[in-house]
């Protein structure tokens, strides 16, 4: 048996459209173990939270290992033990589940469990690494896909900081959020982005965290984006605070992320829950921590 535990991510940070990532201690965890039975099992902790299998990732990353390696199916017994990253808010479920059914695939295989290769199926799966590389790796990761490689790096970042995720009651498909932007973009608008993408990394890298702020800005996907999500106003209104030091739109949304110092963590947390008491909506209002080991996994006997 195998144990697999895969966190939650961010992805684009603002200006890093598809290309950059963040792991967070949120996570997704199975167990897979191979049976003696003609079909495979699915077992979920509650009825009311099981999905059927078409719509489960985990089982998608499965088949397309057996499918890559032209294997014949061998039956297994899926637990779907906590998968506590909420599906389509911009927090990486998809990608968190198929890095955690590739890695099951290889284990069902009795192949090498080789990052490299789970990060090359997962991202062809996913359509773009920029969840997958720090769902795999952790922290976090920039990353593109150049032919039949995806080339990856790490973004050091040298003093703390606290991420707080406005997680609402409604979904958003990604595939919509994709559909709102637009087929072209100017020079001016890809200088824009280029310009506060090297922003954003040099003041991660350095330290410079009061230039965030200026660093998340973006002009690719956040315009089209964030008036697709109820209380849009509230949301800039909360990363107006002088405690936040940036915000940004999670992934594809509906999440919305801000970061502030730490020690702010608490009164910019107040902040939020106050600002959105009286929406319609239902908002989660969650600290979140960089996690930087990545994807752990266990055999078992």
């Amino acid at each position: 048996m195998i144990h697999i535990k895969v966190p939650a991510t961010t992805a684009n940070i603002g200006p890093g459209f598809d290309t950059l990532g963040l792991a967070f201690n949120l996570f997704h965890q199975i167990s897979v173990k191979k049976i003696k039975a003609s079909l495979s099992v699915v077992l979920w902790p509650e009825t009311n939270s099981a999905m059927p299998d078409a719509d489960n990732y985990v089982i998608h990353g499965i088949e397309a290992v057996f499918k890559k390696y032209e294997a014949r199916p061998i039956p297994y017994e899926l637990s779907m033990l906590n998968c506590h990253i909420p599906p389509s808010r911009g927090l990486g479920s998809s990608a968190a589940a198929y890095v955690s059914g590739v890695i099951a695939g290889l284990y069902l295989l009795d192949l090498p469990l080789d990052k490299e290769i789970i990060l090359k199926i997962a991202s062809d799966l996913e359509g773009h690494p920029d969840n997958v590389a720090p769902a795999i790796f952790g922290g976090m990761v920039a990353a593109c896909m150049v032919a039949d490689l995806v080339i990856h790096q790490p973004v050091v970042l040298p003093n703390p900081i606290q991420f707080i995720a406005l997680i609402p009651d409604f979904q958003m498909s990604t595939q919509d959020a994709r559909d709102a932007l637009p087929l072209q973009y100017s020079k001016k608008e890809a200088i824009f982005n280029l310009s506060r993408l090297s922003i954003l990394l040099t003041a991660f890298q350095n330290g410079r965290y009061d230039l965030l702020r200026y660093g998340t800005e973006d002009q690719l996907h956040q315009p089209y984006r964030l008036p697709l999500m109820p209380d849009s106003d509230q949301l800039l209104k909360i990363s107006s605070h002088e405690k936040v030091l940036g915000g940004f739109v999670s992934g594809a949304g509906s999440t919305y992320m801000v970061m502030c110092d730490p020690m702010d963590s608490p009164s910019v947390t107040a902040f939020a829950v106050e600002t959105l008491k009286n929406s319609k909506f239902k908002w989660q209002v969650l600290p979140l921590d960089i996690q930087n080991n990545g994807t752990l996994w266990e055999v078992t006997e």
